[in-house]
């Protein structure tokens, strides 16, 4: 499964699989990738308000820190 599957799949409600991706967001060592993660896929936060809060612009958080975090936890989930 892949990493943005992986996650939508939490946010669709499948509380069974919370804690491994708690642990894994919780894993990624980038700190501004880990505050993402868990805004966009915890709180459930659109881009627009996740660019606020970290002062970066929409295009930014989207098209490269949330490629890198899924990358990150493509990384984690396969060793």
């Amino acid at each position: 499964m892949k990493p943005k599957d992986y996650l939508r799949q939490y946010r669709r409600g499948d509380y069974a699989i919370r804690g491994e991706i708690i642990r894994t967001i919780s894993a990624v060592d980038d700190e501004n990738l880990r505050k993402l993660l868990i805004m966009r896929y915890i709180n459930n936060y659109n881009w627009q308000k996740i660019a606020f809060e970290m002062n970066f612009s929409r295009d930014h958080v989207v098209g490269y820190l949330h490629r890198r975090a899924l990358k990150k936890i493509q990384k984690l989930r396969n060793g």
